[in-house]
C-alpha cells in the first residue's frame, strides 16, 4: 500500500538525495576517475538497457493501448497482422479485450532473433483449450515453419539507468533513467534520459559517455559532442559498404572511421583537443616506409591510377607530419556514424570501452535482486521496485567499503 501510494517521482528524488550526499562524501566521483584523466574532467557514465518483465503473464503479444479503449472504438492489431486476434464481442471484453493484460496495461512485447530459446509464441500450447489471439489466421505448413523458429520473447519494460563509473573502487554508482514499455527503442530513450538527469545533478560534469553500438546514432553522438562537450566512447554501428575498398577510398576513411589519405595508408591518431572538441590526425608520410596501402583496390579496377596517383604532395621532408586532418563532430565528408573523439582499437581505446562491463554488471545485479521480473503489478511501480534496487546498490556499496577499510585498518596496524 505504501509503494503503491509513494509516486514514482518521489522514489527518483530519494535515490538522487542518497547521490548527492554520497558525492558530497566523495564516495561517489564527481569527475574522471580513468588513470590519466585531469581532475577538471567530468565523470564516466555508462548506460545499459535492461529488459524487466513485467508481474502479468503475456496472452497476447500485440497489446497495445488500443485494446484498452471503449469496444466501440477499439480495433484490433492481431487482426490486422493476419493473426487470429480477437473481435471483443463477448460479455468479457466489456472493459478491455479479455487478451489484454489489465493489470500491466503500458507492458509490450519485443522479440529477439538468433537466440537458441524456442519461440513458442504463435501456436497454441498443447493441452490448452483456450483459443490463442497469437495463432496464425491460416494452418498447415506456414504453422509448421513458425513453429521452428527460435529466438527470445520478452513482454514488459525497459530500464535504462545511468551508471557513473568509479576507476578508483572498481565499481559503478547507478543514477535512475528511464523507464518505459519494451518496444520502444533504446537510443531514443538517451536523450530524454540524459537532459532529465542534468535537470537533477546540475553541477554534475559529464566528460565520458560509454555505450554499445545501439547508442551510435547521430542524434545520441551530436549530443554527446556538442552539448555534453563529452569523449564519444561508443562502439560503431557498422554499414555493409564499409567493407568496400572504393567506398572507403571516396569518403576517406576506413571502416573504424580511420582517416584515409589519397593513397590509402590510414593516418595516425595525434591526439584529441578537450577545449576545441576535435582530434587530429597526421599520415607522417607513411608512403615512404610502407610500400604497400593498407586499403587498396584491385590491380585491375580501372579507378586505381587516379585514386592512387604515383606522386604525393605530402611528402616534403621540411614538413614531416604530412597530410593533416582534423575530426570534430562528423568526418571530413559529413558523416557523424563513425566520428570518435579516439582511435578505435588503440590500447586506450580498449581500456577506455572495457569499462562498459559496469553496466552489465548493475543488470546483473538487479537480476540476483529478483527484479529481472518484476515484483509488482503495473509500470510505474516496476520502474519503483527497479528504483528501490538502485537504491540499494548504492547503500550495499557505502557498507561494502566500510567493512573492506575497517578490517584492513588492523592489518595495517599489526603490520607497523
Amino acid at each position: 500500500m505504501a509503494l503503491d501510494s509513494t509516486e514514482e517521482e518521489w522514489l527518483v528524488q530519494c535515490a538522487d538525495s542518497l547521490a548527492q550526499s554520497l558525492m558530497a562524501y566523495g564516495l561517489i566521483p564527481t569527475h574522471s576517475t580513468f588513470p590519466g584523466d585531469p581532475p577538471e574532467r567530468g565523470v564516466t557514465l555508462a548506460p545499459d538497457s535492461q529488459l524487466v518483465a513485467a508481474r502479468s503473464r503475456m496472452h497476447c503479444r500485440h497489446q497495445n493501448p488500443r485494446c484498452f479503449l471503449p469496444r466501440e472504438q477499439r480495433t484490433c492489431a492481431a487482426r490486422e497482422a493476419d493473426k487470429e486476434g480477437c473481435a471483443c464481442d463477448t460479455e468479457a471484453c466489456t472493459d478491455h479485450c479479455r487478451f489484454a493484460t489489465s493489470r500491466d496495461p503500458e507492458a509490450a512485447y519485443v522479440y529477439y532473433t538468433g537466440s537458441n530459446q524456442p519461440c513458442g509464441i504463435g501456436t497454441i500450447p498443447q493441452g490448452q483449450s483456450s483459443p490463442s489471439p497469437n495463432a496464425p489466421a491460416t494452418s498447415g505448413e506456414e504453422e509448421k515453419n513458425t513453429n521452428r523458429q527460435r529466438g527470445k520473447h520478452h513482454f514488459g519494460y525497459k530500464a535504462k539507468p545511468f551508471n557513473v563509473v568509479d576507476d578508483r573502487l572498481l565499481t559503478f554508482w547507478p543514477l535512475a533513467g528511464p523507464f518505459v514499455p519494451a518496444n520502444h527503442n533504446d537510443h531514443l530513450q538517451t536523450l530524454p534520459g540524459l537532459k532529465h538527469l542534468r535537470h537533477r545533478f546540475p553541477e554534475l560534469n559529464i566528460g565520458e559517455m560509454l555505450g554499445d553500438a545501439g547508442e551510435g546514432f547521430d542524434e545520441v553522438l551530436l549530443f554527446v559532442h556538442d552539448d555534453l562537450k563529452a569523449l564519444r566512447t561508443i562502439k560503431l554501428r557498422h554499414h555493409a559498404t564499409d567493407e568496400d575498398p572504393l567506398t572507403c577510398l571516396r569518403r576517406g576513411y576506413d571502416a573504424q572511421g580511420n582517416p584515409l589519405c589519397l593513397h590509402g595508408y590510414r593516418l595516425a591518431f595525434n591526439g584529441h583537443d578537450y577545449r576545441r572538441g576535435d582530434s587530429k590526425w597526421v599520415c607522417r608520410q607513411r608512403c615512404l616506409r610502407q610500400p604497400q596501402p593498407d586499403v587498396t583496390l584491385d590491380p585491375t579496377a580501372q579507378t586505381q591510377t587516379r585514386l592512387s596517383p604515383p606522386t604525393c604532395p605530402y611528402q616534403d621532408p621540411d614538413r614531416p607530419l604530412g597530410c593533416v586532418v582534423l575530426v570534430n563532430a562528423t568526418l571530413p565528408d559529413g558523416n557523424i556514424r563513425l566520428a570518435r573523439d579516439l582511435k578505435v582499437g588503440s590500447p586506450t581505446w580498449e581500456l577506455r570501452i572495457g569499462r562498459l562491463s559496469y553496466a552489465e554488471s548493475h543488470n546483473a545485479g538487479q537480476t540476483r535482486r529478483g527484479l529481472k521480473r518484476s515484483p509488482w503489478y503495473g509500470r510505474a511501480n516496476s520502474a519503483k521496485a527497479h528504483i528501490l534496487g538502485d537504491i540499494l546498490t548504492c547503500a550495499l556499496n557505502v557498507a561494502r567499503f566500510v567493512r573492506e577499510a575497517t578490517t584492513a585498518a588492523p592489518s595495517v596496524t599489526a603490520g607497523t
